[in-house]
């Protein structure tokens, strides 16, 4: 099986501070995720109250069978043990690929230990680290990478 796995701040959306009213639907966004071939996840430090917010605002909330948050975690990435927690609370295995979307470069580094695909999302120049799989400077560029209809999104 294939999880796409998606950080939520600064990774499917930008923000400096969060006023729910200013998030836009992002249709070209839920094309895009939706299709991917797999089941799409959000793992974040943030609360479900913020996720399922900014989840609806964005109008991509049903293409993400769960929501795994830091209360259900009992932590925050980029502890390894948060990612095993939460590789129990998804049901992923070790025969499973895991790609991970994050803006943080330090959630990347504990995810590429645990063997996932790592995607950094961030218009900052970086350093070619070794932990990184890809590098984009925003979420549509990266999904757009992985899927093979993105000409049948409309911007």
């Amino acid at each position: 099986m294939k999880y796409w796995i998606f950080d939520l701040d600064n990774t499917l959306y930008m923000t400096q501070n969060v006023i729910y009213e200013d998030i836009k639907k992002d249709y070209y966004l839920r094309c895009l995720i939706n299709s991917l071939d797999g089941k799409k996840i959000i793992f974040t430090n943030a609360t479900l109250s913020h996720a399922e917010a900014v989840l609806k605002q964005l109008g991509i909330r049903d293409l993400f069978y769960d929501i795994i948050d830091r209360n259900r975690l009992g932590g925050l990435k980029p502890d390894i043990k948060i990612y095993k927690k939460f590789l129990s609370l998804s049901y992923i295995n070790n025969t499973d690929k895991c790609i991970f979307f994050e803006d943080n470069i330090i959630n990347l580094i504990t995810a590429k230990k645990i063997g996932w695909i790592t995607i950094l999302i961030s218009k900052k120049r970086n350093k070619n680290y070794t932990f990184i799989d890809y590098k984009f400077n925003d979420i549509h560029s990266a999904v757009e990478n992985f899927t093979f209809n993105s000409s049948q999104c409309l911007r």
